[in-house]
């Protein structure tokens, strides 16, 4: 077979894999957002405390760092695509003990498979679509997330659905379960059939062999490392307190109906999903940073004057547009970061994700804490305050990434003066 046959049977090979990793980030959505409507209910069930809450949930941030740490050292030596299909068996596993767990010791197990399993799966998700991608990445991640806030939509509605049927809250997760192992062995079969298409995708040489790649400690050592990871920590935190607490404090401080409390969260979810969709047409005339800026600024500042209000009628307004200003955050934080380190995409986007975990930690003792100690509406308000404090570390990497590209533009002007336009080709 020819190199001009194989780069087409390539081509449509990453194509089906992209839309397995989209399938499979909005059924991983759809499992993991049904937690704000299920949550009193959970409470009731287990009888347990926000402070009990907080800490069993911490488990899903420790869960994610360590996943993070082991694939900062797998990703760019192993097939990304043959460690996602391990992944999935390790999600499924931990939402089906979630469905089946007699006892609230089993709940914080099954977060930290949870967030060991989904934190890895939005990584190597991230970095397989860098790999096919290359400097379109940008477009490609926003979709990804896109397809997650699709399934954030979903997700609370599906849990609603549920309950209003007069099923256990427990079912939304053996439901979530199922779908789960159709997907692994339907995914599965497919990287299996195509085994030479796979091998041939970008980035996934051992990087050892080139030489030209950084270290852990290297990484760690750069700037727009820790600014990345400062600004993935509380943009993740203020995510968190966006719909974590959300329902439960609009029911029971605002007496609001359990239809209006899930509408809150789903414009939440359908703001963060439009802007995934939309606002990629503005980055030829708006640097994706620059524009993310923006938004966070509209957002936080929306949902902070309409939280304040105390009317449940007007929150669900705030929640959608809080969605809209922070849905583009993570696809655009962790192509940029990725931008960086060509060649080490699975690295990279492992270092933006390890802000997430960390906040992960955090976020749910801290959020227990500001609940306990000044209310549930001090914990919802904390995330636009959040956003807000987000955007110092946002124009810091801003100037970062101008930086750096003038430098790299500078470096190869003579060579490719048009790099940042070039079409990037999987490696054959």
């Amino acid at each position: 077979m020819d190199t001009e046959l194989i780069l087409k049977k390539d081509k449509k090979i990453y194509k089906l894999l992209t839309i397995g990793i989209f399938t499979i980030e909005f059924v991983y959505a759809m499992a993991g957002t049904v937690w704000s409507v299920i949550l009193p209910y959970l409470m009731i069930h287990y009888n347990k405390s926000v402070t009990d809450i907080g800490a069993a949930t911490s488990l899903y941030g420790v869960g994610s760092i360590l996943s993070v740490l082991m694939l900062m050292y797998l990703l760019d030596r192993f097939k990304k695509p043959k460690v996602l299909s391990f992944i999935l068996v390790v999600f499924f596993i931990g939402i089906l003990l979630q469905g089946l767990a007699s006892g609230f010791y089993v709940m914080p197990i099954a977060y930290f498979i949870f967030g060991s399993a989904g934190m890895a799966m939005d990584t190597v998700n991230s970095a397989i679509i860098v790999d096919i991608y290359g400097d379109k990445s940008k477009t490609y991640i926003n979709i990804l997330q896109g397809m997650f806030g699709l399934g954030s939509i979903m997700g609370p509605l599906y849990a609603q659905f549920i309950i209003s049927s007069g099923l256990q809250w427990n079912m939304t997760y053996m439901f979530s379960s199922a779908a789960i192992a159709v997907l692994f062995v339907i995914y599965t079969v497919l990287i299996i059939i195509n085994k030479d298409s796979i091998s041939r995708l970008h980035h996934t040489s051992n990087p050892e062999k080139t030489g030209n790649e950084l270290t852990i400690k290297q990484f760690i050592g750069r700037k727009e490392v820790l600014v990345t990871i400062g600004a993935v920590f509380l943009i993740m935190g203020a995510q968190n307190s966006s719909t974590g607490w959300l329902v439960k404090y609009m029911k029971e401080n605002l007496q609001a109906t359990a239809e209006i409390s899930t509408l809150a969260v789903t414009l939440y979810f359908i703001g963060v999903t439009s802007t995934r969709f939309t606002t990629p047409i503005l980055y030829k005339k708006i640097e994706p940073l620059k524009l993310l800026i923006i938004l966070l600024g509209i957002g936080s500042a929306t949902m902070f004057a309409v939280y304040m209000t105390d009317n449940p009628y007007l929150i669900p307004i705030g929640t959608f547009f809080g969605g809209f200003g922070i849905g583009t955050a993570t696809p655009v934080i962790v192509s940029n970061l990725c931008s960086f380190f060509p060649g080490q995409s699975g690295r990279a986007s492992s270092f933006a994700f390890l802000g997430m975990g960390f906040s992960g930690v955090t976020f749910s003792f801290f959020t227990a804490w500001v609940i306990t100690s000044f209310g549930l509406k001090a914990g919802v308000v904390m995330a636009s305050v959040l956003m807000m404090l987000s955007i110092p570390f946002l124009i810091k990497l801003l100037k970062q990434n101008r930086e750096f590209h003038k430098n790299l533009q500078d470096d190869y002007e003579c060579d490719c003066p048009n790099f940042e336009n070039e079409i990037h080709e999987p490696v054959i």
